[in-house]
């Protein structure tokens, strides 16, 4: 999973570049919110690895860096709304993201 995540992060990236997106801030607000979502997945699927061979302290500092990423990616998300962002229309991440793992 962490790979697909590594996937998902490197197209945002590249996203980032394209022409339409450099010109529209909502855009690249959306998608720097796509990639904390993607980041913080990231980082909780790195914790699962690190709790299941008893690495206690790496697995928890891993998932508070994956609760502040989903936090950034709600701020975010709150920012676009109050500026009137097409977060919906563009389908964009929901800010509770359900629990990490849950239906993957």
């Amino acid at each position: 999973l962490v790979r697909l995540y590594d996937a998902v992060l490197a197209t945002l990236d590249e996203m980032r570049s394209l022409h339409g997106y450099k010109e529209n801030e909502a855009l690249m607000g959306q998608l720097a919110a796509r990639s904390a979502v993607a980041k913080a997945h990231r980082c909780y699927w790195v914790a699962e690895s690190y709790g299941a061979v008893s690495k206690w302290r790496e697995a928890e500092a891993l998932y508070e860096r994956a609760a502040a990423l989903l936090s950034e990616a709600e701020a975010l998300l709150d920012d676009d709304a109050a500026q009137g962002g097409a977060a919906d229309e563009l389908g964009a991440p929901s800010a509770d993201c359900g629990g990490f793992g849950q239906g993957e």
